[in-house]
């Protein structure tokens, strides 16, 4: 239940104590949601390994068959046919294994050796056990999804602060002419992402204005941020925020109860972005999701 003060204060705000509850049910409807899609059977929860391939056979603990990549041509290095264009300019990854492996990628079993491109993340199975075939800024892995992970079986909820009418905050998207092409990191070091910025998001807190990059375009925006209390209650890489279309006069609501975190905040195998420099807020946000317990 909310403290009274809170729903006064916010109702003020806002056009009913009804309102205000509303947004409450909302969020626990939203919380509940992350919950589900946290501890799915092939959610982040899931992931138990990643491994960076090179242009050798390699074998690997619990993942049977061999595996090797092979990069991506220069534009221009290629005069192949499309498919084998399409290859060169994403690189490809062979797996070698017996029939008697179990290794099935589109629900073909292997036996012998497939090459398959990497112009978009590829799944292989064996058994209930997925392995993404995955490629990041040139270079390839695999990465493993076993919905019987212990951290996944033993997942019941996120922690996260109570909800906080004071954060759901009317901010201003100011939308570029052109969106733009920009570089972040990752966490995993020597790798980065490519990211469409469509504008920046400003809003006030307590008579001081920030500003966030806002990537994608005004029908999916979304944020990644750091706040004071990223590493110390909240995961040190990053969270991220949705934001709904803005209204014509640019207008949207920034509601940082929904702060989420990343899948990296879940496991030491994903390969997720970093905020770009200017969204690091000097103040903390309490409220949103907190680091996994």
């Amino acid at each position: 239940m909310l403290p009274i003060a809170w729903v006064s204060a916010y109702a003020f705000a806002r056009d009913t104590e009804e309102d205000v509850m509303s947004d409450v049910i909302e969020w626990q409807r939203w919380a509940k949601a992350r919950d589900e899609q946290i501890g799915a059977e092939y959610g982040p929860l899931s992931l138990t390994a990643l491994h960076w391939l090179s242009d050798e056979d390699q074998n690997f603990p619990g993942v049977p068959g061999s595996w090797r990549a092979e990069p991506a041509v220069a534009d221009g290095e290629s005069s192949q046919g499309d498919s084998a264009a399409i290859a060169a300019a994403f690189g490809t990854v062979t797996v070698t294994a017996d029939s008697s492996e179990g290794i099935e990628i589109d629900g073909r079993v292997v036996s012998g050796s497939v090459r398959v491109s990497t112009e978009s993340d590829i799944q292989a199975r064996v058994g209930d056990v997925i392995v993404e075939i995955i490629e990041r800024d040139g270079s390839h892995a695999i990465r493993v999804r076993d919905p019987k992970a212990p951290a996944r079986l033993a997942f019941t909820t996120l922690p996260r602060y109570d909800f906080d009418p004071a954060w759901r905050l009317t901010a201003r998207f100011d939308a570029l002419v052109e969106p733009r092409e920009i570089t972040v990191g990752s966490v995993v070091d020597g790798i980065t992402h490519q990211s469409t910025v469509g504008g920046e998001i400003a809003f006030t807190v307590d008579g001081s204005e920030h500003r966030l990059t806002a990537f994608g375009d005004v029908d999916h925006l979304w944020i990644l941020f750091r706040d004071a209390t990223s590493g110390v209650t909240t995961p040190g890489a990053a969270r991220s925020l949705r934001v709904d279309r803005p209204a014509e006069d640019g207008t949207v609501v920034l509601d940082f109860n929904r702060a989420s975190c990343l899948p990296c905040a879940f496991n030491d195998y994903s390969t997720c972005p970093l905020p770009p420099p200017n969204n690091r807020l000097p103040i903390p946000v309490h409220t949103g999701e907190r680091s996994p317990e």
